[in-house]
C-alpha cells in the first residue's frame, strides 16, 4: 500500500497521469467537433464558384417545399462523380422533404425503364426527379456544357448545370400546370436563342411559337406573349387581334430595336397603352456607367421598387443595355393605363438623332435625357363584373437578349429577363427560380480568393502554432511551480 501511495505522489506519476488526461481530453474534442460537423453537414466550399455549394435561390425553393421528392442519380457504383454527389448531398441536407437515392443502371435496369421514352434513352450520370404529381428526367449530357478548345482540338467543360436543372427539376414535379410563353413569328422577328430558350425551361416556362396570319387569334392558353423585332409590320387583322389579346387581361414582352422602316401598326400598340420609342439611341455619358468606352453601352438606373430588378439590387447586379432607344410617355393616355420606369440612363444621358453619326457628342436634332429603356406597363379595369389586368414590359432594345451581351454581364440580364416574365405571369418565387450554372475552369476547382488563403495562412502558420506554444508554457510553468 505504501508502495502504491509513493507512486502515485510521485511528481512524474502525476504530470504523466497529467499528460495522458490532457491528451484524452484533446481527442474527445475532435471526436465531438467531428460529430456535430457531420451531424449539421458543416461543410467549407472554397472553390472559386462555388461548385460544391448550392444557391440561397435553391435552398429558398427547398425551404418552400410541402410535399416529398425523390431524386435518383443514376451513379455507377465506384464511378461516381464527386461534384455531382456532393451538390445532391447539399439538396439531402437542406430540405427533410429531399430523399436521394442513388440508382446503378447496371443493377437497377427495371426501375430505370420506367422512366424511359423512345426519344429519352437514359445513360449514366443521368438523374430523375419525382414527386407524387409527375417527374422529370434530366439526361447526362444537360449536367454540364462544353466549349471546343481551338487549342487542343477537344471538347471541355465550360459550366456546370446541375443545380439549376436540379432546381428547375424539383419546381417542376411540384406545379399544377407550367405557363406558356408564345413568340410571335411571320415578321424577321428575332426570336430568342438557343441560351435564352434554355433559361425559359430552366425556369419553367414552356415556349412555343404562334403566326397569327394562320390563326385565330393568340392561343387561349397563352401565359404571355413575345412580340420581338419585327423587321416587317404587322397588318390590321394581326394588329387587332393582339390588341384583342392584351385588352381581355393579356401579358406581352415587347422589344424594339430601333428600324429603319417605319412600323405604324406596331407602334399603335404602343400607343394603346400610352407609350412610344423615340428613335433615338440613348449615349450615356456618366463615366461610372459606360462600358469600354462606349456611351450606347452602358448600366442602366433601376426601379429599387419594382419587382422585376428588386432582387438583382439586393444582390448589387446590374444589367448590360446596349444601343437602346428611349421610352417615351404620351401625355394623352387612358387614366387606367400605369407606366412605370424599371429601367432608365441617368440625367446626364442624351437621345442621339442620327444612328449613323460617328460622333459621341450631342449635335443638332440630338434631346436630353434622362430616358426610359425599361418600361413595366400596368392596366386594370373592370368587364362585366370581372377584373382584368394587362401587363406589358416594353424594352427599346434587344440587345439584354443578346447571348455575348448576357455573358458580359455574367448572367444578370437572363435574370432580369426571368424576373420579367415572372411579373407578367404573376408567377411566385416558388413557381419558378432561375439559378444560374457555374463557371468551371481547371483554375476555379481548387482555389482560393486572395482573403481565403490570407485567413488559412494565417491560422496554419500563426494560430495553430501559437495555441501550441501557449499551452505547452502553461504546462511548463504549472510543472515549474510544483
Amino acid at each position: 500500500m505504501n508502495q502504491l501511495k509513493a507512486i502515485l505522489t510521485n511528481k512524474k506519476a502525476r504530470y504523466g497521469t497529467f499528460s495522458t488526461l490532457t491528451a484524452m481530453l484533446v481527442i474527445a474534442v475532435l471526436v465531438f467537433v467531428n460529430v456535430v460537423t457531420a451531424q449539421f453537414n458543416m461543410k467549407f466550399d472554397i472553390t472559386q464558384e462555388k461548385l460544391y455549394s448550392i444557391s440561397k435561390q435553391t435552398k429558398d425553393v427547398l425551404a418552400q417545399l410541402e410535399e416529398d421528392i425523390y431524386i435518383y442519380p443514376l451513379f455507377v457504383s465506384g464511378a461516381e462523380n464527386a461534384i455531382f454527389v456532393e451538390i445532391l448531398d447539399q439538396y439531402d441536407a437542406a430540405s427533410s422533404r429531399i430523399t436521394v437515392i442513388p440508382k446503378d443502371p447496371n443493377k437497377y435496369g427495371a426501375f430505370v425503364a420506367q422512366y424511359q421514352s423512345e426519344d429519352m434513352a437514359l445513360s449514366q450520370n443521368s438523374i430523375i426527379v419525382e414527386s407524387g404529381k409527375r417527374f422529370r428526367v434530366i439526361p447526362a449530357n444537360k449536367l454540364v456544357s462544353t466549349t471546343y478548345n481551338q487549342q487542343t482540338y477537344q471538347q471541355e467543360i465550360s459550366s456546370i448545370d446541375i443545380e439549376p436543372r436540379v432546381t428547375n427539376a424539383i419546381q417542376y414535379v411540384t406545379q399544377v400546370s407550367t405557363p406558356t410563353v408564345y413568340e410571335l413569328t411571320g415578321h424577321n422577328e428575332m426570336l430568342l436563342s438557343a441560351t435564352f430558350t434554355d433559361i425559359l425551361d430552366e425556369a419553367n416556362f414552356y415556349l412555343q411559337q404562334t403566326e397569327l396570319l394562320l390563326s385565330a387569334g393568340v392561343p387561349d392558353d397563352c401565359a404571355a406573349l413575345v412580340l420581338s423585332t419585327p423587321e416587317r409590320d404587322y397588318n390590321e387583322e394581326e394588329t387587332q387581334k393582339i390588341i384583342d389579346y392584351l385588352s381581355k387581361g393579356g401579358r406581352a414582352l415587347i422589344i424594339a430595336d430601333l428600324e429603319p422602316t417605319p412600323l405604324p401598326n406596331f407602334n399603335s400598340i404602343l400607343a394603346t397603352y400610352g407609350t412610344r420609342l423615340n428613335g433615338h439611341y440613348v449615349y450615356e455619358t456618366d463615366a461610372a456607367r459606360v462600358l469600354m468606352g462606349d456611351p450606347r453601352l452602358f448600366l442602366p438606373v433601376m426601379n429599387t421598387e419594382h419587382a422585376i430588378v428588386k432582387d438583382i439590387i439586393a444582390k448589387g447586379y446590374t444589367p448590360i443595355i446596349a444601343f437602346t432607344q428611349g421610352i417615351e410617355v404620351l401625355e394623352q393616355k387612358k387614366n387606367s393605363v400605369k407606366v412605370e420606369a424599371v429601367l432608365s440612363s441617368t440625367k446626364q444621358a442624351f437621345g442621339k438623332y442620327n444612328p449613323e453619326s460617328q460622333s459621341p457628342n450631342f449635335e443638332d436634332g440630338d434631346i436630353n435625357g434622362p430616358f426610359i429603356v425599361g418600361a413595366a406597363i400596368t392596366d386594370s379595369y373592370y368587364i362585366a363584373n370581372d377584373t382584368f389586368t394587362t401587363k406589358i414590359f416594353l424594352l427599346g432594345s434587344s440587345a439584354l437578349l443578346v447571348d455575348s451581351v448576357n455573358q458580359a454581364s455574367y448572367g444578370t440580364n437572363a435574370e432580369t429577363f426571368v424576373n420579367a416574365m415572372k411579373w407578367l405571369t404573376d408567377q411566385s418565387e416558388a413557381d419558378t427560380v432561375y439559378v444560374p450554372s457555374k463557371t468551371y475552369t481547371a483554375e476555379s476547382y481548387l482555389s482560393m480568393t486572395a482573403k481565403q488563403a490570407s485567413n488559412t495562412k494565417i491560422v496554419a502558420t500563426g494560430v495553430i502554432p501559437g495555441l501550441t506554444i501557449v499551452t505547452g508554457l502553461v504546462i511548463w510553468l504549472r510543472r515549474r511551480n510544483k
